[in-house]
């Protein structure tokens, strides 16, 4: 099965959480970017989603794929069976983030740069410190419901961060929830 992205073409005038019924635009949010910024990181959207889609796609929909822990077994979840290989954009969140040279994540605390897990501080004209660019995006898939419609199912965070503007896009997922009826009102 290939992963099909659903591109609903209704305004999110609220720019709040969606879900598969509302059939809306995703949320979308920027934390401390210039327009320029704002702009650079949009153009590099359909990139984004492309290299998401591979990784739905190897990791999560190539039946042939050994290494993959989702199951065809319907008693198991996540389960590719039910899956209908369609997914859509629920959130973009674009953002500052403050590496160190290794990756590592700082944040600006009492005007200085504090190690994400730790206590160290750095001053904020650090050189080991780079003000880089982080794309969170919120993928949702839908799946065959027992009531024969298509419905939410999974939902994924991926992540790039990106030293420049220009710099390559490598993906991570940063992790995965069900989407149980509570979360998008049906019981």
């Amino acid at each position: 099965m290939k992963p099909n992205l659903l591109v609903f073409e209704k305004e999110n005038t609220q720019n709040s959480y969606i879900n598969f019924a509302m059939k809306m635009k995703p949320s979308l949010n920027f934390s401390e970017l210039s327009q320029e910024e704002k702009e650079g990181l949009l153009r590099r959207r359909d990139e984004m989603l492309q290299k998401i889609e591979k990784e739905i796609y190897d990791h999560y929909l190539d039946e042939t794929n050994e290494d993959s822990w989702i199951s065809d077994d319907e008693d198991d979840f996540p389960c590719r069976a039910e899956m209908t290989g369609n997914y859509y954009v629920g959130r973009e969140s674009y953002s500052v983030c403050y590496l160190g040279e290794e990756g590592q994540h700082y944040r600006i605390k009492n005007g200085q740069y504090k190690y994400s897990h730790g206590d160290i501080f750095l001053p904020l004209d650090s050189p080991e410190i780079t003000r880089a660019y982080q794309m969170i995006y919120s993928i949702r898939m839908t799946y065959h419901a027992p009531d024969g419609k298509e419905r939410d199912y999974i939902s994924f965070d991926f992540v790039a961060e990106l030293r420049s503007l220009d710099d390559e896009i490598l993906v991570e997922e940063l992790g995965m929830d069900a989407i149980t009826g509570a979360d998008i009102g049906f019981d």
